[in-house]
């Protein structure tokens, strides 16, 4: 397990390191990765990867973790429940998040950046330019796009590590 979680953080390390060289080898065949085997949340540098089961980067995504304080919690889970079926569910500071998924016990998910409710729903802009930033109370927080994209791909059971890769 040490040395899949050492190759998973090798590979997100890289990425990151490496993006923008990436676009300059576009020419080349695209991965046609599996579903969703793995979340790989860096919360020191507010990545969020997802690999299917053969190890291959499916989508990263920017993302915002725990602020000192509230620090989103290190270790390996996974998701046990897709919340309000995509709808907007209330948090515990009298915002809305959507596509919430719950990670581990204690209210920990992944969701949406928070909405305010103004007459209608509309995402706090301050939150949007927050994502990449650690601001949230321990979930993780993705653009609201990345998040209906990772609750519609994922299902119970896949995999959540939280690391970091500085460490």
């Amino acid at each position: 397990m040490k040395k899949k979680i050492s190759r998973i953080l090798t590979i997100v390390l890289a990425t990151v390191l490496l993006c923008m060289p990436l676009a300059a080898h576009a020419e080349e065949p695209e991965v046609q990765p599996g579903p969703p085997a793995l979340i790989v949340v860096a919360r020191d540098i507010n990545i969020c990867t997802v690999y299917d089961k053969d190890g291959n980067i499916i989508r990263m995504m920017p993302c915002s973790t725990g602020r000192e304080g509230h620090r989103t919690p290190l270790g390996t889970y996974s998701i046990y429940a897709h919340v309000d079926n995509g709808g907007y569910h209330a948090m515990v500071d009298g915002t809305y998040g959507k596509w919430c998924m719950r990670w581990k016990s204690g209210g920990y998910m992944f969701h949406s950046v928070c909405y305010a409710y103004n007459g209608a729903p509309e995402p706090i802009a301050q939150e949007v330019a927050d994502i990449g930033t650690s601001v949230s109370r321990g979930c993780v927080r993705l653009q609201v796009t990345d998040a209906e994209w990772l609750y519609n791909n994922t299902s119970n059971g896949c995999a959540v590590l939280i690391t970091e890769v500085g460490n």
